[in-house]
């Protein structure tokens, strides 16, 4: 998702963004991070001269419905209570947007321990998914490949991002469910269509 643009965000509207880290959205007026520093991607935290809270997304010290929207990007996946994260955003938000990887991407990826759930979506709702399962040869095998052609990510993305992205729009709450990590993948990767769109 392109960071100049996000739907629904009016003029007026106040909107904190929680997990900023080093690459905050242009149209957050108001950052969050659970720490100074970028502990996972080892980059410094960058506000460009905005208000920056230091709050833990599952308990943040603002009143209810204070933020017309709440932007929350790569951030649920990290959640130690993606639940109780999730009740925050609705608490201090009227309306958001969510984006993390999706299952398909979390399968391409280097195993990275500090990812711990899949989010699906599924219709006007999310579903949560306990990551247990590290495909490490795949991941390795994927990085390595980035590596050797630095065009195949954007070529990839460019190709088909909800396939790479869970991208969830909600106003008033947030519906989801968590399942056990045993329940099948939401995924279908025997889905011909699949190929057909990312190569064409």
């Amino acid at each position: 998702m392109s960071r100049s643009f996000i739907k629904g965000i009016q003029p007026r509207d106040l909107v904190l963004e929680i997990g900023s880290g080093h690459n905050p959205y242009p149209r957050s007026d108001i950052l969050c991070d659970k720490h100074l520093e970028n502990l996972e991607r080892g980059s410094a935290i960058r506000t460009g001269g905005r208000p920056l809270v230091i709050a833990d997304g599952e308990s943040l010290p603002v009143p209810d419905k204070s933020f017309d929207f709440v932007i929350c990007s790569h951030v649920l996946e990290h959640a130690d209570d993606p639940e109780q994260f999730l009740r925050e955003l609705s608490r201090v938000g009227k309306a958001g947007y969510i984006e993390t990887p999706s299952e398909i991407w979390e399968a391409l990826m280097e195993p990275r321990e500090y990812h711990r759930w899949f989010v699906i979506s599924d219709g006007d709702g999310l579903i949560i998914k306990k990551k247990e399962e590290y495909n490490i040869f795949l991941g390795k095998l994927y990085e390595r490949m980035v590596a050797k052609n630095g065009k195949l990510y954007g070529y990839l993305m460019s190709r088909q991002i909800d396939v790479f992205f869970t991208r969830h729009y909600w106003r008033d709450h947030i519906s989801f469910r968590v399942i056990p990590p045993t329940s099948k993948s939401y995924f279908n990767y025997d889905d011909p269509r699949i190929v057909d769109d990312l190569i064409g």
